[in-house]
């Protein structure tokens, strides 16, 4: 599976790299021996190339992979790599390593116990130097030394219910939102790095929450957007890690970032707050909370002008409205469908709640809506309210 990964990663990043300008440079190092450790490494692998490949293609960014094993795990060769890369200011570097560690110095981050690691120490700490010395938009440096193969217990994190998809959004706020070099170790000095027995199929346990943490994020809300970083990706992570079979919390992973200079922020990507968006299913309960009968006047003026924030000024909503009955016995009364019209967000929210006796419900067509190209803003939607008798027709306005 390790090789199947590696391969799909290089031949990924062949195909993407010819029509992209910016490129993600993975490099991956792991050991590579036949230790109960070392077997979890495949499964660290896979959880940073996925990490890599779908952050790659939401931000439209090639992917160019390096894979540092066998031989080629030693000090020299992680060193040559970093300084061969053909690096743009735009650029992103993910460095990952998996293997022993060990702390010779007074530094917080681990030196990696490479093959000739007694003759040519090379520490996290000269890695992130190394890498900054690429002057790219974002460089992160991470290790998870693992040397702890024990029975650890599932922390399972609830996802998110969404219907729309703002994955690309997230990304361009976790990845483009920050520029500097990032370390990451997966735990302090003098601590135990656990990794899952590998029978389970888990790898190290702070780069599965790594990995799982992503995840979460790609699922996040519209509300959840201006919350986006990589800190607290890494906490969400640092959360579900750790912890032993009595649930006792053993390893604590920890990070430092170094921004950029001011000279270089113009990298930065501006991404809305989204504070006022909402999603297909958020817009339909809000209307039905504006129809509801336990809500009074006062708050359906609330809820309207929080919901009206969600749409561009002028929006167009294509209404529909029709009589409680099934298509079937409409045809056979001989009643013509009834006829979409159209009107101002502003004119519908004026009307809407005026007749919530008379209302059985009212639907959001999901695939209907459109937003604003930076998906702040809704500028069309189609509602179809469903009335318990025949209902009055709505004048375009």
């Amino acid at each position: 599976m390790r090789m199947k990964l590696i391969g799909c990663l290089l031949y990924l990043g062949t195909f993407i790299s010819a029509v992209q300008a910016q490129t993600l440079h993975l490099i991956l190092v792991s050991g590579k021996t036949n230790t109960p450790l070392d077997l979890n490494n495949k499964f660290d692998e896979e959880n940073i190339g996925l990490i890599a490949t779908t952050a790659s293609q939401l931000l439209g960014y090639s992917l160019k992979p390096n894979y540092l094993s066998g031989s080629d795990f030693n000090a020299a060769a992680v060193s040559q790599q970093i300084q061969k890369l053909s690096t743009r200011p735009e650029d992103i570097i993910l460095f990952y390593y998996t293997g022993l560690g060990y702390y010779p110095d007074k530094s917080d981050f681990p030196h990696l116990q490479l093959t000739d690691y007694q003759k040519a120490p090379l520490s996290l700490d000269r890695v992130g130097e190394l890498l900054t010395g690429k002057n790219v938009r974002l460089s992160m440096a991470l290790a998870d030394c693992r040397d702890t193969i024990q029975e650890i217990p599932s922390r399972m994190g609830e996802p998110a219910k969404v219907n729309e998809d703002l994955r690309r959004i997230i990304m361009r706020k976790l990845f483009l939102g920050t520029c500097g070099h990032l370390t990451v170790a997966s735990a302090r000095r003098g601590q135990p790095v656990m990794a899952h027995l590998p029978e389970k199929g888990r790898g190290s346990d702070f780069t599965n929450n790594l990995y799982r943490s992503f995840g979460m994020l790609l699922r996040a809300r519209f509300q959840d957007v201006h919350n986006i970083s990589l800190e607290n990706w890494l906490r969400q992570a640092e959360s579900m890690t750790g912890f032993d079979a009595e649930d006792k919390k053993i390893q604590q992973p920890i990070w430092k970032l170094i921004p950029c200079t001011a000279s270089r922020r113009s990298r930065l990507v501006a991404v809305p707050s989204y504070r006022h968006s909402l999603s297909a299913l958020e817009i339909e309960s809000q209307f039905k909370k504006i129809l509801s009968a336990q809500t009074n006047e006062k708050e359906r003026a609330e809820l309207r002008a929080t919901t009206g924030k969600a749409f561009q000024k002028n929006a167009l909503v294509s209404l529909t409205r029709r009589q409680s009955v099934r298509p079937s016995e409409l045809a056979r009364s001989g009643t013509a469908a009834p006829v979409p019209v159209r009107l101002t967000i502003e004119a519908y929210l004026r009307q809407l709640g005026s007749s919530a006796d008379r209302i059985q419900n009212l639907q959001v067509d999901v695939p209907s809506i459109k937003r604003t190209p930076d998906f702040q803003y809704i500028t069309s939607i189609t509602i179809t309210e469903v009335w318990k008798q025949p209902p009055p027709a709505a004048a375009p306005k």
